[in-house]
């Protein structure tokens, strides 16, 4: 009953795990060379003992069997702890050999590990200036389209000023033509051109309905911008109607006939 009850009480410590120490590597190869060198030095002192006794064995066997039994068994003895000594040794040398083995792989580990940590850092900052030349790529392609619509603007402005330019060098002549005279020869309207814009827009009136016989610069002002719609150029018709609109209320007020004039052709361009 002692006894049982001894062991219910030790029972949950035997459930406890017991700590293993911390084995350093390093402490075991130091611990491992110093048996080697102990077990060389084991090995050297029994060989030395089992050849002396190999040679005075032949001597002994005259002396008697009892003797001769013990250095026998004296020499098997030792044979056998030769035998265990050399097999300690073979194994230290193998855990030496391995160990080295380890080291090398983990210093090549180590190495291994630094330079993709080093990668890893130059992949960071050439992602980070991938960002910035994508960043510095959109800001560009935004000043170019900017650069593209001022581009077509300056143009439509450019021509707007060359046509007025036109009017003004050529109003002394036509102040001397007659409506029945030929017409004056726009390099971009042709015969082609006036037949497409009254095929094409079968609504809008040809200049004859428009009042223009008070200015003959809004003829050819007319045909120009008949000429623009008929090639789709919407984009310069509505501009350049808009500014010399604007420009003829400036220069008249808002009741000449020319202005009048101009509004009706405004209005067949949004028509």
């Amino acid at each position: 009953m002692r006894l049982l009850k001894w062991r219910e009480k030790k029972h949950p410590n035997w459930k406890t795990e017991i700590p293993r120490p911390s084995l350093d590597r390093g402490k075991i190869v130091d611990e491992t060379k110093s048996a080697m060198k102990y077990l060389e030095n084991l090995h050297d002192e029994y060989k030395r003992i089992l050849d002396q006794l190999l040679e005075q064995l032949p001597a002994l066997s005259e002396c008697g069997d009892d003797k001769n039994s013990l250095i026998k068994q004296k020499v098997d003895f030792l044979k056998k702890n030769l035998v265990v000594i050399e097999r300690g040794l073979d194994d230290s040398q193998i855990f030496l050999t391995l160990n080295n083995i380890v080291e090398n792989i983990e210093n090549e580990v180590r190495e291994n590990e630094d330079e993709i940590g080093s990668l890893k850092e130059r992949i960071k900052a050439l992602k980070v200036e991938n960002n910035s030349l994508r960043r510095d790529l959109s800001m560009t392609q935004r000043k170019l389209v900017e650069s593209e619509e001022q581009s077509v603007t300056l143009e439509v402005e450019r021509d707007h000023l060359a046509f007025i330019n036109t009017l003004l060098c050529e109003e002394p002549c036509l102040e001397e033509t007659s409506d029945e005279g030929e017409s004056l020869d726009l390099s971009f309207i042709d015969e082609k051109s006036a037949s497409d814009t009254e095929s094409s827009f079968p609504n809008i009136p040809c200049f004859i309905e428009i009042d223009c016989s008070l200015n003959p610069r809004l003829k050819i002002f007319y045909n120009l911008v008949m000429g623009y719609i008929a090639k789709g150029s919407y984009e310069i018709a509505a501009p350049l109607c808009k500014t010399t609109l604007q420009d003829l209320q400036d220069k008249y007020g808002p009741e000449h006939p020319d202005v009048v004039a101009m509004m009706d052709i405004i209005t067949i361009v949004y028509r």
